[in-house]
């Protein structure tokens, strides 16, 4: 597994955690445990690295998640049971999880919890929250919940502490918060808003409106760009730009865009970093691709 902080990356195996300096070529390993390692995340700052362990059963289905955040020496500052997800906040001072109980194929989330770096174990900040997300652009951290009406969007201020509840669809927003959207663990369908409006502009796009992505977007490129995973297993990624509504096909695997510049840092067949110049890529349209679209 791979995650990308700066010019940094976080290479997990078994049970084994390995970082990667991409100036240098080097790399050194940071953790060994005695759990399977399913997530990793490097904080912004570099300085922490939270990842999800799990332990399994006879039948290897993991059933208990385990959050553990290390700082740079490979020392464990945080170990939490029962986490389904995580996010580091944009400066790398908090850290917000989400934590639960799986059963019989589902998880019910138990609580929203935020961790300030460095000090006390995480505040409960919410009982129901079901994803979250940081933004960029303001330093807030975003969370969706689910109401019997509809899907909920709080919004939590470390700074203040105060918890609010939103007018927005989703939580996913572009680094400037240009744009954000939605899209569900449940398989609801991905939409896509201008925030300021909250226009849902998804029927402007024909790749987007013709509903031909199958799974979760991974997420924001930058301030227009979104990575799509691969349609049917094929060996791609899409990157879609939602300013010029033009759609990339990838070779690889994308992991990460490099700041003001145009290139994208991608996984090759072999597990090995590389990058490729985003500006030299041809577009493609949707006539080249609707027969591998899911029916």
């Amino acid at each position: 597994m791979v995650a990308v902080a700066n010019k940094v990356k976080g290479l997990s195996g078994d049970k084994a955690l390995y970082l990667l300096d991409l100036a240098t070529g080097t790399h050194r390993r940071l953790w060994q445990g005695r759990r399977a390692i399913e997530d990793v995340l490097i904080s912004p700052s570099a300085e922490y690295v939270a990842i999800r362990e799990s332990e399994t059963d006879d039948l290897h289905t993991p059933v208990l998640l385990y959050l553990r955040v290390l700082n740079n020496e490979g020392n464990s500052v945080l170990e939490v049971a029962d986490v389904y997800r995580f996010a580091w906040c944009p400066d790398g001072k908090f850290l917000a999880y989400i934590t639960g109980r799986a059963r019989d194929g589902r998880f019910t989330p138990t609580g929203v919890w935020i961790y300030e770096v460095g000090k006390a174990p995480g505040s409960l900040i919410l009982s129901d929250g079901a994803e979250v997300s940081w933004a960029e652009f303001d330093g807030m951290l975003y969370i969706l919940a689910y109401s019997p009406a509809g899907p909920v969007v709080y919004k939590y201020s470390p700074s203040d502490k105060r918890l609010s509840e939103t007018n927005y669809h989703g939580i996913w927003f572009s680094r400037d918060g240009k744009y954000y959207y939605f899209t569900s663990n449940e398989g609801g369908p991905f939409r896509l808003y201008l925030r300021e409006s909250n226009e849902d502009i998804t029927g402007n796009f024909e790749f987007l409106e013709k509903e031909m992505w199958p799974a979760i977007p991974r997420g924001w490129l930058d301030n227009s760009r979104l990575v799509f995973p691969a349609i049917r297993g094929a060996n791609c990624d899409y990157v879609f730009d939602c300013d010029s509504g033009k759609l990339w096909r990838i070779r690889y695997k994308v992991i990460g865009a490099p700041r003001n510049e145009g290139e994208l840092i991608v996984l090759d067949e072999k597990g090995k970093v590389a990058k490729v110049r985003g500006g030299s890529l041809k577009p493609i349209t949707y006539d080249e691709i609707k027969d591998r679209l899911p029916r």
